[in-house]
């Protein structure tokens, strides 16, 4: 018959634990704390370098940081230096330009003063060989944006002599190549015959303004004017200007 097994309950005092538990945990710190007295024992001189190689480095990081304070500093200055010499720079640029502007309207003032003193005088005491009415200048200048169109100004004078007044009437006729030949356009041709858009009457001076087109296949070489005038004292006559010498380019 087979033995049956039996529980064997023991009691187990609670303060023998806990003694246990005082004693190894007192152990385990004498010994870590005779490890950390033997090994500075042994190295105390390793532990002296550690200590100011510590507060060597501190002082660094200090001075460091001084430096870069002071450089941050100098930095915000010089970028508040370049600003306003930026800012300089940019209204010295200004200045010149309006002055260069102003300089350039001043010389333009002063080539058209020129210009008209010019007209004038030559209207009032030109040469005593240049006296009576005569052309004083002519443009021509593209119509923009009309192909092969021209725009025209002529201006007649009549120098020294304005005791009486001087009527008649202009013609106008362009010389030019056409398929490969010479060709003449006339009045008719350019729209310019007849009417009262080509005549004058003047004492001092007159400009008559006009517009003509040209076939596209003509290429002026030369405008010629002839004046035809009732004042007698051959007071007709004529004058040629070459094509580039009377076109002007449009301006703005």
């Amino acid at each position: 018959m087979a033995e049956t097994p039996r529980l064997v309950v023991r009691e187990v005092s609670p303060g023998k634990h806990w003694l246990w538990v005082i004693l190894v945990t007192v152990l385990f710190g004498t010994a870590c704390y005779g490890v950390y007295l033997l090994m500075r024992a042994q190295l105390p001189y390793d532990w002296a370098q550690v200590e100011l190689e510590r507060e060597r480095m501190a002082a660094q990081r200090s001075e460091l940081n001084r430096e870069i304070s002071r450089l941050r500093d100098e930095n915000r200055a010089q970028a508040e230096q370049i600003v306003m010499l930026q800012r300089g720079v940019d209204i010295d640029r200004e200045s010149t330009a309006e002055l260069r502007t102003a300089l350039r309207d001043l010389q333009a003032e002063l080539e058209a003063q020129k210009e008209q003193l010019a007209f004038y005088r030559g209207i009032v005491s030109p040469d005593e060989s240049r006296a009576g009415m005569r052309i004083y200048d002519m443009t021509v200048t593209p119509i923009e944006g009309e192909h092969n169109q021209y725009g025209f100004d002529l201006m007649l004078i009549q120098a020294v002599r304005h005791n009486r007044r001087v009527t008649g009437r202009v013609s106008i006729t362009i010389q030019g190549v056409r398929n490969a030949k010479e060709a003449v356009l006339g009045p008719e041709q350019l729209g310019l015959g007849g009417g009262e858009k080509m005549s004058f009457s003047f004492r001092y001076f007159q400009e008559i303004s006009g517009s003509f087109s040209l076939p596209a296949d003509f290429s002026p070489t030369a405008v010629r004017l002839k004046v035809f005038s009732g004042t007698g004292e051959n007071s007709d006559f004529e004058k040629q200007y070459s094509w580039d010498e009377v076109r002007k380019e449009i301006t703005e």
